[in-house]
């Protein structure tokens, strides 16, 4: 089968957004694992996976203190940080022995389903379409 030029183009075109979209995300995982950065990594971590969750409404409904809840963002906040430190760290065997650890805690829980809803509406409204 012999492609147009147009269809060349376009094939040529999506393989260096491929390209770029790879260096893109080497850069920045360069960029954000540097210790100057965990500090502000975590606090957005913790606003997503905790401030704007269930416990948003728990606090608005005054059934916890605002000293609790400053508490609890502390405490969310540390342990991110400690866990993006290992990662920039490259201290895979501490985080294998801390699942290894904690593996017999939450075997009740339902099964982690991925939630990439913000993430990807977040990336979707940042990169223009024909990007893609």
């Amino acid at each position: 089968m012999k492609l147009s030029w147009d269809e060349i183009t376009k094939v040529e075109f999506m393989e260096q957004q491929g390209e770029l979209f790879e260096k893109l995300n080497f850069d920045f995982k360069t960029r954000l694992l540097k210790k100057e950065n965990i500090d502000k990594i975590s606090k957005a971590i913790t606003q997503f996976i905790f401030i704007n969750g269930p416990i948003k409404d728990i606090y608005s409904a005054e059934k916890i203190s605002q000293n609790d809840m400053k508490t609890l963002n502390k405490f969310m906040v540390n342990r991110i940080a400690g866990l993006l430190t290992a990662i920039g760290d490259n201290s895979w065997l501490k985080l294998e022995l801390l699942l290894h650890y904690y593996k017999v805690y939450g075997s009740e829980c339902d099964k982690a389903e991925p939630d990439m809803k913000e993430l990807d509406f977040i990336f979707n409204f940042a990169i223009p379409k024909n990007l893609k």
